[in-house]
């Protein structure tokens, strides 16, 4: 997949000094995995846990590892991480921490969101997490925070990441591996499961707005997403209101008023072509079925052969007389 040009001007920095560019302007964080709080880098970089990335884009990958991440490390068939927060004991679980991936060229979450680039992203971060044995129900929201004295923390990769470059440690049966259910999306398959159920439901609904404007139009999308946001835990309202926006406008300059008859009449025109070849393709078919069935071919080797559904070789062939 050919990645955006929008690289990150981190020339010169470590991992550890771009987290620190990186961060949200008002970051989430939290002591002791306790309540969420927000506020200014200055606080949020005292605590425990932090919001490693803001809600527009990615520019870290981070993997919840609960196996023994030593071993992890010395794994040759894994990417090492730009940085790692590990547990120390102290009550924690030795050993556990978290993976640090920086992406070269940040993806974006908000209205310039390319989704392609995306179900990508969420591919490798799948991938990842599977190889690394890590938590798949983890949110990607606050991570350890590699400037407090709690965690173990060491730099491992002084350079970013392209995103295929972490692809190309995986098998592409690896990376088409087929995401969880609806219900149990987790991290960035949540932002890809909202925006492909919502664009297949935009479709037809237009069709009951196409009179009422932009406007309306765009209500109507963000309701359904809020109503479609139900995962476990739900999206960020930014996240939806962007894919919402997304969505509308992109339905309503190509299906919606204004378009809405062209575009009816090209799945017209490409329905007629569709159903005239399957129609032709049938006739021959049939016509074979008849031949084969009179050179003595039982119906399962003729079915087989034209790759027709052993029903439907009977009824061709009862229908013109051949026993």
């Amino acid at each position: 997949m050919k990645e955006s040009n929008n690289a990150l001007n981190i020339n010169g920095l470590t991992p550890l000094e771009s987290f620190i560019q990186l961060l949200p302007h008002k970051p989430y964080y939290a002591t002791n995995k306790g309540f969420l709080r927000i506020a200014g880098k200055s606080i949020a970089m005292r605590a425990d846990y932090i919001q490693f990335n803001p809600h527009y884009c990615v520019y870290w990958l981070v993997i919840d590892v609960d196996a023994n991440a030593w071993e992890l490390l010395s794994n040759h068939h894994i990417p090492s991480p730009n940085f790692a927060c590990l547990n120390q004991g102290n009550g924690d679980i030795l050993g556990r921490g978290h993976f640090y991936y920086l992406l070269e060229t940040p993806v974006k979450k908000n209205n310039g969101a390319s989704f392609k680039a995306l179900r990508y992203l969420a591919a490798v971060e799948r991938a990842l997490t599977n190889r690394l044995d890590g938590d798949p129900n983890y949110v990607g929201l606050i991570g350890k925070n590699p400037l407090c004295a709690r965690w173990f923390t060491h730099q491992f990769k002084m350079q970013p990441y392209t995103l295929g470059e972490l692809a190309d440690w995986f098998d592409p049966s690896e990376l088409l591996e087929k995401p969880p259910k609806r219900e149990n999306e987790t991290g960035l398959g949540r932002n890809c499961d909202l925006f492909d159920t919502l664009r297949k439901w935009s479709y037809k609904a237009i069709r009951q707005l196409n009179d009422a404007g932009y406007d309306r139009w765009y209500l109507a999308v963000l309701e359904r997403a809020r109503a479609l946001n139900n995962y476990t835990p739900a999206l960020g309202d930014n996240e939806v209101k962007s894919t919402a926006k997304s969505v509308a406008r992109w339905t309503f300059e190509h299906i919606g008023k204004g378009h809405s008859a062209a575009f009816i009449e090209r799945q017209k025109a490409r329905g007629a072509l569709g159903g005239k070849a399957k129609s032709e393709s049938y006739a021959d078919k049939r016509s074979a079925a008849v031949q084969l069935r009179s050179t003595g071919l039982t119906y399962n080797e003729i079915a087989e052969r034209l790759n027709v559904s052993l029903m439907t070789i009977k009824r061709w062939v009862k229908a013109d007389g051949v026993k």
